[in-house]
């Protein structure tokens, strides 16, 4: 039977329910849709910690603050304050770096007025393997406001394929136009160098930085501005200051700019959810790189508090928002997946008869996952104090892929030696294991790999940080009386990833494309093969398809073989490393 309010077509799916994560002194501490509030980390033992930055407006007396879930987010946990102090009300963008969290934090209300108050800052948590836990640096301050006549608000920040971490903002100047401001850093995150405004707005604006692989968009609007959305990209490999001019992105514009939410696609593409200016409805829209598609409804209610966000499971998008039955009072979550470019239908996932304020969601989770967590404010009005809760929704085909057979070996590298150990190969250079993981020790040449085990549909993969090795890279089907007969996915210092064939002292490289990854940070780096007649190899990235070829040529290596690692430069490190079968059931 359907729940009030729902249409028809429409599925009622109730069967998780929430889970309550913290109180809260409004419902609407979720906001912005268009920062990344919660991110999921996947840590050197194969465990995940989901991490929540969560504004609970004088809840208890906390402002912004760090919480924590170690079962996919069934509990909770109050880890940390990131900025404690409720009189001033801060949001904060928050991302993965290597096994770390990067956030930022500044102001965000439903007002604004010039107050030096108003900065932002960047900080980083580092993740302590003996602890199993993070703990803060010190907070860079990224922009100052220095006047009572301005501000800095609605921060937010990406790292690109070289590695640097760029932090955009926008500043209310003291003529009353707002500017979108950017500023980048080389070195980690220790520092920052502002670079030239990105454009300047009548009115208060929003956006999204994002990064699309080998590129950088800058999505952004203004509140009332009643023109065309339009945005800015630029090219990693070209100069820092170096951006392309702006342009028309679509005619309906971004509702105050912020109600949005972007998700990155691979191949320079992006998935966008948004509510429009005038109509105030939900829809999406695919960018291809160069253009944006045509928009599909994904909710028609026009309310203000109607608000979307998007996560990526493999490659199809699941989006979340909270549908008005009554105005004020009474919200669905609701859930549609976009497959293939084409919306699908809605299902509920709670009826209760509550406001439901902004929503905030992964931006993406892994193939092998059950469900899909998104966390929303619940209360009896928008404008009284209630609870944060975190609903799931069914991923179709959750659980572990299909085609994922059994790991035929794998190596925490849990002890201290000079060499790999008697399992392995050391083909050439010198290797080392300190108790925690395996690192090269040689500039040069450095190849070993797993004598015991030869397959042919099968994979590899490793946790890998190169520190900017010119490559650090796993191979498959090695040879065993020719190691130079191979295929391997390298990470290379241009943060691109190529899959390549060795044979016979000659290299093909088959493929390449954007890591997505800093290079100084660890990353889960992975390549499959399946086939005989033709090869099919597949790299990944943190578990996200990033390029995937066919080998079909006279020299494909068809028949079985070795896999390990390999790398040019001493010092770069491998853990957590897996041969796994690509055939279902295999011994």
């Amino acid at each position: 039977m359907l729940t009030a309010g729902a249409t028809v077509g429409m599925v009622v799916w109730l069967g998780l329910g929430g889970v309550p994560i913290a109180n809260i002194g409004g419902a609407n501490a979720l906001t912005l849709p268009a920062q990344r509030h919660i991110v999921r980390v996947l840590h050197p033992d194969g465990s995940a910690s989901l991490m929540l930055a969560l504004q609970q407006e004088g809840a208890g007396g906390r402002g912004l603050e760090l919480f924590r879930s170690n079962d996919e987010g069934q509990s909770w946990s109050r880890f940390a304050p990131i900025q404690a102090d409720p009189s001033h009300r801060d949001t904060a963008d928050i991302v993965q770096l290597g096994q770390d969290l990067a956030l930022v934090y500044s102001y965000e209300g439903p007002s604004l007025a010039g107050s030096t108050r108003h900065d932002v800052y960047y900080q980083r948590w580092r993740y302590v393997l003996s602890t199993r836990s993070f703990t803060p640096d010190p907070p860079v301050r990224v922009f100052d406001s220095s006047s009572s006549s301005t501000a800095y608000y609605r921060a937010e920040l990406v790292v690109d394929s070289l590695s640097r971490i760029w932090v955009q903002a926008f500043r209310l100047n003291t003529d009353g136009t707002h500017s979108a401001v950017l500023a980048v850093s080389q070195n980690g995150g220790q520092t920052f160098q502002l670079q030239p405004d990105l454009v300047t707005l009548p009115r208060r604006g929003g956006g999204r930085l994002l990064s699309l692989g080998g590129s950088l968009i800058f999505l952004f609007h203004g509140h009332d501005l009643f023109g065309p959305a339009r945005y800015r990209m630029r090219e990693d490999l070209a100069p820092v200051s170096s951006w392309g001019p702006v342009q028309s992105a679509f005619s309906d514009g971004i509702y105050h700019g912020a109600a949005l939410s972007a998700v990155a696609a691979g191949g320079g593409q992006m998935h966008l959810v948004y509510k429009s200016e005038r109509e105030q409805t939900l829809w999406y829209r695919l960018f291809d790189g160069a253009d944006f598609g045509p928009r599909q409804q994904i909710d028609g209610s026009p309310r203000w508090a109607t608000q979307g966000n998007a996560t990526l499971v493999g490659g199809d998008l699941y989006v979340f928002y909270n549908r008005v039955v009554t105005a004020e009072s009474s919200y669905q979550v609701v859930v549609r997946k976009v497959s293939d470019g084409v919306v699908g239908p809605p299902a509920v996932l709670d009826a209760s008869d509550t406001f439901k304020g902004y929503p905030a969601a992964l931006e993406r989770v892994p193939l092998s996952a059950a469900t899909t967590p998104c966390v929303f404010g619940l209360s009896e009005d928008p404008s009284l104090p209630g609870t944060a809760e975190v609903m799931f929704a069914p991923v179709q085909g959750g659980g572990a892929p299909p085609s994922a057979g059994p790991v035929l070996f794998s190596d925490e590298f849990a002890r201290s030696a000079s060499n790999l150990g008697s399992q392995w190969r050391q083909d050439s250079g010198l290797w080392r294991v300190n108790g925690v993981r395996a690192a090269s020790d040689l500039n040069g040449p450095d190849l070993a790999f797993v004598s015991s085990v030869s397959c042919r549909d099968c994979s590899v993969e490793a946790g890998v940080v190169g520190f900017g090795a010119p490559e650090t890279a796993l191979v498959l089907r090695v040879q065993g009386a020719r190691p130079g007969d191979r295929y391997e996915v390298a990470l290379l210092s241009s943060g691109q990833i190529q899959i390549r064939r060795r044979l016979s002292g000659a290299t093909v490289v088959l493929g390449q494309a954007a890591a997505g990854v800093p290079l100084w940070d660890w990353a889960t780096l992975s390549l499959s093969a399946v086939g005989s007649g033709q090869v099919t190899l597949t790299a990944s990235v943190n578990g996200v398809p990033r390029l995937s070829v066919v080998d079909a040529a006279p020299g494909a290596l068809a028949q079985p073989g070795l896999a390990g690692l390999w790398t040019t430069r001493a010092g770069v490190a491998f853990d957590r490393f897996r041969i796994r079968s690509e055939t279902a059931g295999a011994p």
